[in-house]
């Protein structure tokens, strides 16, 4: 919003490309609040969540579209949330690294990428564990 007394505005720390997306995937929202006002939605970062189901703005079609895990019709978020559940980790999961100008993958890309690759051996080693001890 406007900083008051001023002509400054300020909102979240996102990238054109993810407020756009968030446009789109809120006027989708709100169509399908009121064709299903029991759904239950919410939005997180360039995701939106229906019932348990992940959507994305589609830039080359020009419309929102079900994101599923492995899907590279659109480039991936350089940033995610925290996930609470394991349903919506795989639909977050990195499909792509950024590429600078260069085609070189970015030296941040590719910390995000070792950071995420070791949060899911980090998960799959707690499965394990919690396996053993049941």
């Amino acid at each position: 919003g406007m900083l008051r007394g001023s002509s400054v505005s300020i909102t979240e720390d996102m990238s054109r490309r993810v407020r756009e997306s968030r446009t789109e995937l809120r006027k989708f929202m709100r169509d399908l609040k009121k064709n299903n006002p029991a759904a239950t939605c919410h939005l997180q970062y360039d995701k939106l969540f229906v019932n348990h189901r992940c959507y994305v703005w589609n830039e080359g079609q020009g419309k929102v579209v079900e994101f599923s895990q492995g899907d590279e019709s659109r480039p991936s978020s350089r940033s995610s949330s925290p996930v609470k559940t394991r349903r919506y980790a795989s639909a977050l999961s990195r499909s792509q690294s950024m590429k600078n100008i260069n085609g070189e993958e970015d030296e941040k890309d590719k910390k995000i990428k070792e950071l995420e690759e070791t949060l899911q051996k980090q998960k799959e080693l707690m499965e394990i564990l919690q396996q053993k001890l049941c």
